[in-house]
Formats: structure tokens, sequence, C-alpha cells
């Protein structure tokens, strides 16, 4: 199943005096704040993988997405943004019969996303909240 990664910038907007960045902004408390720049991503398996630590690497492809979403977007939303850009693209994964009867009543999600969003480092390679190795 592929992933569809975000990654995680570290940069900081200067605010000076009230002014983020050189530049006054006024907007009302719904308006459009920011972006998240969503990557495909899949595991590959290496060939070598004897030489390596890890059996799986990560490949990047396809074009990125930019995601807006503002400081109430929930996961849910974000979830959503992806699934309308990439639909035409990827069929939702069939409903499955549940195993467990706790997990009858969780229909949060309405079904399940053939993606999974992760957050990772500007190269897409690598979680941004874990160590590198998953």
């Amino acid at each position: 199943m592929p992933n569809t990664v975000v990654p995680c910038g570290t940069e900081k907007p200067v605010v000076e005096n009230g002014v983020l960045n050189g530049h006054v902004s006024v907007q009302p408390e719904d308006a459009f704040i920011g972006y998240i720049i969503a990557i495909h991503r899949k595991m590959m398996r290496t060939e070598l993988y004897f030489l390596s630590s890890q059996k799986n690497r990560p490949s990047l492809f396809g074009m990125p997405l930019i995601v807006p979403c503002t400081v109430q977007t929930r996961k849910k939303d974000l979830y959503d943004a992806v699934w309308i850009q990439v639909s035409r693209l990827a069929s939702p994964l069939p409903p499955q019969e549940a195993s467990n009867h706790a997990q009858d009543c969780d229909d949060s999600m309405g079904y399940q996303y053939p993606f999974t969003l992760r957050v990772v480092q500007k190269d897409g390679n690598s979680c941004a909240q874990c160590p590198w190795y998953r």
C-alpha cells in the first residue's frame, strides 16, 4: 500500500511587531492559513537486503500534491483533500468483514483509504517524528 507522506519543515515564520516575514496580513479566523505538500511514496523491497540494515527502502513517485489547511483542519479533512486529488488514480479498498466486534462500531472514516498519511523529513525518506529506521 503506498503512503502519501507529508514533509515536515522546521522553518519558523519571522514575526516582528505583528508583521509576518515583512508582510502585513489581516485574515479572518477561518481564512486560508497554509498548505501541506504531500508526496507519494511506496516501500520497495531491496534486492541486496543482506547488505542493508533494512529489507525495504522508500521510493518517491508521481507529482507532489498541495493540500490547503488551517489550524482547525482535522485528520479526516486532510485524508478527504488528498483523496479528492488521487481518487482518479486509485480505487478505494473494498469493505471488509470486521473480525473484531469492537471494530464494527468504528466507522469514523467511512471506509479505508488506499493510502496512509505520514509526517516525514523534507527528502521524504524518513519519519520526522521517530528514529530514521522506522
